[in-house]
């Protein structure tokens, strides 16, 4: 066998054709033309092709192998020359040579892909892809994957022809069901995993149900081997759930319609499937439409099955970014449910609680007041109805701790997130992931109310139980060493805080990527903790390894708005001047005004000029130009930009009045003037920033000893 195979290859490189378009005759010549029009001679080369491939199908039958590819070539050769390399007779003289190399006694895999796969390249572009002639060659492609036992390339194959046999424009021939059907016996070939046994299923069951209906007992003997195969290998995935929820469906419409009580019990856990399978919302949303009106003809709008599958069309609309329809149809089922139920219904109350939360995630703030409102109405009646330990009294208490965090009342969100971490600890118990998420919003909170050993000590309980149970490598674990990390700075424990995010550093960038978000803060952290320690030097390494993190990003900084990236172009500015300051070296003071001119650009451009992360800019460029003193005229333009830069932050209704950076720029013209030689005017600047630093950060704070320094400095001279 393997003789004549090789003889085969031999005839095939002595007879090689061309099948480029490029070298096909014109469209004009390749027009098949009436008998009577056609010359004697293109009549009996049209007529020799057709023998050929008749003479070769039989030689094939006869397992002739080298005849049959001698006239099978020939017929090629002939209709390129007559017909060109895009005629469809042409094509299936090619369709012939793939099936040659697939006959029972004289395989070759990799010779039937390639006439396969230049068949199915030039059908799909002539006929289309939903022609019978495309999908016939496609799942020939897909059954030569499977005898090679690939199941992956041949269930992608399948996927994509199950998808087009299913539109409605698609004509399923006989030729595509007799392929199916030899399909199927191939992937039963196969080794019995998962997807196969799935796909198994898939090609048969799908494409039978759409031709011949769900009822039908050619499709059922196929669904039920199916099924019985996944009950065999104790499948229990989703899709495998999935499949057996659709193919009863499908059956139970077909014997007594859509809308009967019978065939809605077979549907209700298909839109919940399609939701934890997560990979087509769109399909997913259509069964949730489905569910809802199904049970709306059979039970009636105000009975409690509908209510709640319309309560559950509008958390799906919500996740698809409809909150408008989502709302529409919340207060609705609101509405229903006080009539049916009552207003302390638990379902009630869970709908109210949804609607709050429509209002609460909208941007303006008349919303967010009305957000606010409905959900501290929700959770003074839940308390009566519920009790205070209830776990939707807990969520609701939890969203209405968010809302004092979003108004700024931070007491009160500190308190009612104690009441939530309490309540979720006596039901859920410590380690439980709902525990340990509002642990972290305490711990959050407390920060910003400077009660940093409280915030450190929740960080450090959360990461222990995550390590454990999550381990060191997850992401939730991760993000509670940026945080430990972010706390020990604000202590001022700067060692401290290096040991988590050096730490973090190392893992995150194995496990998450140098370019990952949170790998990307924790290098800003380092940066930040060793200029605090005054190590520029190094901090500066740390910049530059940010800044060539985001420089892909930078490169499209003029295309599109990023916040971060201008974050981290300011900072690697400021981290170059107060490297080359420390240590005296002019080259890169200059290699960072260039970048801060262009960061405070592009800041004014995307952010406008009255943004905090503009001032900052300014700051940083006003700093480099006033940090050589010999140069009178930059010192003279950096002085002016701050002054500017000052005001506008002064009469910005989006900075307190004594900000930190409006405060940083404050200091900054006092440096300006100071170099300027203008000392007067500076001890005056110096005077003012001190006593509006001590009102703001304390006597002894870090910021507010910086600048009585340099008053100090300035006095002496």
């Amino acid at each position: 066998m393997e003789e004549k195979q090789e003889e085969c290859r031999n005839v095939r490189s002595k007879r090689s054709f061309g099948i480029d378009d490029d070298d096909a005759p014109s469209s004009s010549s390749r027009r098949v033309m009436p008998r009577q029009q056609q010359s004697d001679d293109e009549y009996h080369q049209t007529t020799a092709s057709t023998s050929l491939e008749q003479r070769g199908l039989l030689h094939i039958t006869n397992h002739e192998w080298q005849e049959a590819e001698t006239c099978l070539v020939e017929c090629c050769e002939t209709r390129m020359a007559l017909l060109g390399g895009s005629h469809p007779d042409t094509l299936t003289a090619l369709c012939h040579l793939g099936d040659l190399w697939m006959s029972d006694t004289h395989t070759d895999h990799e010779q039937a892909i390639k006439w396969y796969r230049d068949c199915y390249e030039r059908r799909h572009k002539v006929l289309g892809e939903s022609h019978s002639d495309t999908l016939v060659v496609m799942i020939k492609l897909g059954r030569v994957y499977c005898d090679q036992n690939k199941p992956n390339q041949a269930c992608s194959l399948v996927e994509a022809f199950v998808l087009q046999c299913l539109k409605p424009t698609t004509t399923l021939t006989q030729d595509i069901i007799d392929e199916i059907y030899d399909t199927f016996h191939s992937f039963q070939a196969l080794p019995d995993t998962e997807q196969v046994i799935h796909w198994e299923g898939r090609v048969g069951y799908e494409i039978l149900k759409s031709l011949l209906g769900a009822a039908h007992s050619d499709t059922m003997t196929i669904a039920k081997l199916a099924i019985t195969q996944y009950e065999r290998y104790n499948l229990t995935s989703i899709e495998v759930s999935l499949f057996t929820s659709l193919t009863r469906y499908n059956q139970l419409v077909s014997l007594y319609g859509q809308y009967d009580e019978r065939t809605f019990e077979v549907l209700e856990p298909i839109p919940f499937l399609y939701l934890e399978l997560d990979t087509n919302p769109e399909e997913t949303l259509l069964w949730y439409k489905r569910y809802y009106t199904t049970a709306d003809m059979i039970y009636g709008e105000n009975n409690p099955i509908t209510l709640q599958a319309m309560y559950n069309l509008g958390h799906i609309l919500c996740d698809n970014g409809q909150s408008s329809d989502a709302l529409i149809l919340y207060e609705r089922c609101y509405s229903k449910r006080c009539a049916v139920l009552g207003e302390d219904d638990p379902n009630t109350l869970k709908t109210l609680y949804h609607i709050a939360c429509v209002y609460g995630n909208r941007n303006d703030s008349d919303s967010h007041d009305q957000g606010f409102l409905l959900t501290k109405q929700c959770y003074e009646r839940q308390r009566i109805v519920l009790g205070d330990n209830h776990s939707d009294t807990l969520l609701t208490l939890n969203n209405l701790a968010n809302g004092y965090v979003n108004r700024r009342e931070l007491e009160h969100a500190k308190e009612a997130y104690e009441k939530v971490v309490s309540g979720r600890e006596s039901l859920y118990g410590n380690d439980d992931e709902t525990v340990l998420a509002t642990k972290c919003d305490l711990a959050d909170v407390c920060a910003c109310l400077d009660d940093f050993d409280t915030a450190l000590t929740l960080y450090e309980q959360v990461y222990d139980i995550r390590k454990r149970v999550l381990g060191i490598e997850h992401r939730n674990t991760l993000q509670l060493l940026e945080s430990m990390a972010v706390i020990c700075q604000c202590q001022e424990k700067y060692y401290e805080s290096l040991l988590y995010c050096e730490r973090g550093y190392e893992i995150m960038s194995k496990v998450l990527g140098e370019s990952d978000p949170m790998t990307v803060k924790v290098i800003g952290i380092c940066a930040d903790v060793y200029g605090c320690l005054g190590d520029h030097e190094k901090a500066l390494l740390w910049r530059e390894k940010d800044w060539n993190v985001l420089r892909e990003r930078l490169e499209r900084i003029e295309e599109e708005c990023d916040r971060e990236a201008l974050l981290s172009m300011n900072s690697y500015a400021d981290a170059l001047l107060h490297a080359g300051r420390i240590s005296g070296n002019e080259n890169r003071l200059e290699e960072a005004l260039p970048i801060a001119r262009e960061c405070v650009r592009l800041c004014e451009k995307w952010l406008g000029d009255s943004d905090e992360v503009t001032f900052f800019a300014i700051s940083t460029l006003g700093e480099i130009l006033i940090s050589d003193e010999s140069h009178k005229q930059r010192v003279q333009e950096g002085l002016q930009i701050l002054s500017n830069g000052y005001e506008r932050c002064v009469c910005s209704d989006s900075i307190e009045e004594d900000a930190f950076i409006t405060l940083a720029l404050l200091h900054d013209i006092g440096d300006a003037h100071s170099a300027l030689g203008d000392y007067d005017t500076a001890i005056a600047v110096y005077t003012e920033c001190v006593d509006r630093k001590k009102n703001k950060f304390g006597d002894d704070h870090k910021e507010t000893m910086e600048t009585l320094l340099a008053l100090e400095k300035l006095q002496l001279k």
